[in-house]
C-alpha cells in the first residue's frame, strides 16, 4: 500500500472510543483524584476559560475532570492547517507527576491514539517540573508538533502531501468519523453539521473558513451560527459574488468574514451574508435621466473605479445594488455603494 492510499485509509477509519486507552495513568479512568488536583484542575481550567489559550480549545470530560480533550485550531498557510482533537490524562496527584497526551485526529505527525513520548509527558517523568501550568504544557506541545526533526514513541512524520491531506479533511473526518467530537464539542459539530448538511456551502468549501479560532463562549458560537445562516438565505447572491473573485480574493473575503477579530464590516460578502436587501436595479428604485440624489456605484475591483452614476429615488443606506440592464435580465454586475 502507498502512503498515499494508508493516509486515506486511516481517514476512513471510525473511532468510536469513547474513554482513552492510556499506558501510564490508567487509575485516573476509574478513581477519583485527590482533593488538592481536583481543585487544581478545576482553577486551572477556569482560568484557561477567562484567558483563552491562543487556538486551542480544552473540554473536559463531563464525568471525569482528569481527562481533558482539546482541539487545536490549526493557522491557515501552516503545514497543520486544520482541526485536530487529542486528549490529555491527568495523574491522580496531578502536578506532581506529569500528564499523558495522545493525539485522536489523524495529522502525519503523530499516530493517532497513541501515548506521545515527550520530555513534558507521562514517559519521561523524570524531567517533569511541578511548577509547570496547564497552559505550558500545552505551549511545549504545539512546539513539539511543529519541530519535524524531533524523533519518539508515537511520532509517525509522514510526507507533506499526507499531512496536506489530513489538514484538508480534518473537519470533515471529526464530523463524520469521531463519536468522541459529536458528543462532547456540540457547538463545533452543530457548525460543521449546518454547512455539510447544505451541498452548496460544501461547493463553495465554507467549511474551511469557520472554527479557525476557538469558540471559546456562547456567544461567538451563536454568532457564527447566525453567520451561517445567514449564508444559507443568501446562497444564489454569494455564488454570484464569489464567482468574480480569483481564488486569493475569494479567500481573503471569507477569512476576514469569519474571523472573530475582524474589524472590516463594511466587505460586499459581509452585507449580503447579513441580510442587507439586494434589489435588482430598474426604473422603479433608479431613474438615469433624473438630475436630483445622485450616487456613485463602484464594482468591487480594487481600481474602484466608477462604472455607473443613477440618482436615487428612494434613500436607504443598507443597499447592495445589482445592474440588470442587458436584455435576457440576465445580472452582468454587481455593485456595492461608497458611502
Amino acid at each position: 500500500m502507498s502512503q498515499l492510499s494508508r493516509a486515506k485509509s486511516i481517514l476512513a477509519a471510525r473511532d468510536q472510543t469513547l474513554i482513552p486507552v492510556v499506558i501510564h495513568n490508567i487509575p485516573s479512568l476509574t478513581k477519583v483524584p485527590s482533593k488538592s488536583t481536583l481543585n487544581l484542575l478545576k482553577k486551572e481550567y477556569l482560568r484557561l476559560v477567562e484567558t483563552p489559550l491562543d487556538g486551542i480549545t480544552f473540554k473536559p470530560d463531563e464525568s471525569n475532570i482528569c481527562i481533558w480533550y482539546f482541539l487545536i485550531h490549526g493557522k491557515p498557510g501552516t503545514t497543520y492547517c486544520g482541526l485536530y482533537l487529542g486528549v490529555i490524562v491527568f495523574p491522580l496527584n496531578f502536578p506532581y507527576q506529569p500528564p499523558e497526551i495522545q493525539m485522536i485526529s489523524p495529522t502525519g505527525r503523530f499516530h493517532p491514539r497513541v501515548t506521545l513520548c515527550l520530555t513534558i509527558s507521562s514517559y519521561h517523568a523524570e524531567t517533569w517540573n511541578a511548577s509547570w501550568s496547564i497552559q505550558n504544557f500545552m505551549i511545549g506541545f504545539i512546539s513539539f508538533m511543529n519541530d519535524d526533526n524531533a524523533v519518539g514513541i508515537g511520532q509517525s512524520h509522514e510526507g507533506k502531501a499526507d499531512k496536506e491531506l489530513y489538514a484538508r479533511h480534518s473537519k470533515h473526518w471529526l464530523y463524520g468519523k469521531c463519536d468522541i467530537f459529536k458528543n462532547l464539542f456540540t457547538d463545533e459539530y452543530e457548525v460543521l453539521d449546518m454547512i455539510y448538511k447544505h451541498e452548496r456551502m460544501t461547493l463553495l468549501s465554507i467549511d474551511e473558513y469557520v472554527l479557525r479560532e476557538p469558540l471559546q463562549n456562547q456567544s461567538r458560537a451563536d454568532k457564527l451560527k447566525q453567520q451561517i445562516r445567514n449564508i444559507c438565505s443568501n446562497i444564489a447572491e454569494i455564488e454570484v459574488i464569489l464567482s468574480d473573485y480569483s481564488a486569493m480574493q475569494k479567500d481573503t473575503e471569507l477569512h476576514e468574514f469569519f474571523a472573530f477579530t475582524s474589524t472590516n464590516k463594511e466587505r460586499l460578502l459581509g452585507g449580503v451574508a447579513h441580510n442587507i436587501p439586494i434589489v435588482i436595479v430598474d426604473s422603479d428604485i433608479y431613474d438615469s435621466d433624473g438630475e436630483n440624489d445622485d450616487i456613485e456605484l463602484y464594482s468591487d475591483d480594487d481600481d474602484d473605479e466608477v462604472l455607473e452614476i443613477y440618482p436615487r429615488k428612494e434613500k436607504n443606506n443598507d443597499i447592495i445594488v445589482i445592474s440588470d440592464e442587458n436584455e435576457d435580465n440576465r445580472v452582468i454586475e454587481i455593485f456595492s455603494e461608497e458611502e
